[in-house]
């Protein structure tokens, strides 16, 4: 998978996650460590200065228990929203 998915405009985050200025693969190992504290159906949206990270996300989704529901970019970066499996 390394298309890419908007993410619903109606998503909320329960957790937000900010790895802006961390190079690849960093924004995901970090991210990792903050979805293995949260509870199952709940939502993480990682911040990120790489539209590259969702490629990331994405295949590690694919790999893992978890869905990844998609990305947002603004003037500030990227979001990229991941529900925990």
């Amino acid at each position: 998978m390394t298309e890419s998915f908007t993410a619903p405009d109606t998503v909320q985050a329960d957790s937000v996650f900010d790895a802006k200025n961390l190079h690849n693969p960093l924004p995901l190992l970090r991210a990792k460590k903050k979805i293995a504290e949260m509870r199952s159906g709940e939502i993480v949206q990682i911040l990120t200065s790489s539209p590259a990270s969702g490629v990331d996300f994405a295949v590690w989704c694919q790999n893992t228990k978890h869905e990844y529901i998609g990305e947002k970019s603004g003037n500030d970066g990227h979001s990229f929203f991941i529900k925990i499996g």
